[in-house]
């Protein structure tokens, strides 16, 4: 039992002397706590001065529009299939499918055939 309450008393005596440190101290932490946050700050402003030099002084991208090519043999009728109608009625799409004329979408299937 004695030891018990030499124990306990040890362990209050521990506890009262970091209660009476942080009691005399305790602007110590507040100071450094501060510090860090205005560290912060300074660095956070820092990086962002930079970030907005370098876009800055970045040379913007050339933006390239793309220029249609001369037609050449076949793409009028790949340009003409392509054109359709915008509507889903049904006589609109059959009026779509009636307009395009299919005849000619062969013509290089046949040539490669021939080549086999």
């Amino acid at each position: 039992m004695a030891k018990l309450k030499v124990c306990e008393l040890a362990k209050e005596e521990k506890v009262n002397k970091i209660q009476a440190f942080f009691e005399r101290f305790w602007f110590v932490f507040v100071i450094l706590g501060f510090v860090l946050i205005s560290i912060m700050g300074i660095l956070l402003i820092a990086n962002q001065k930079l970030f907005s030099r370098r876009r800055a002084s970045a040379p913007s991208l050339p933006v390239f529009t793309p220029t249609p090519t001369p037609l050449v043999e076949g793409e009028a009728t790949i340009t003409a299939l392509e054109e359709q109608g915008t509507s889903d009625e049904i006589s609109a799409i059959e009026a779509d499918l009636e307009a395009t004329d299919f005849s000619e979408i062969d013509k290089e299937l046949i040539e490669i055939e021939a080549e086999f």
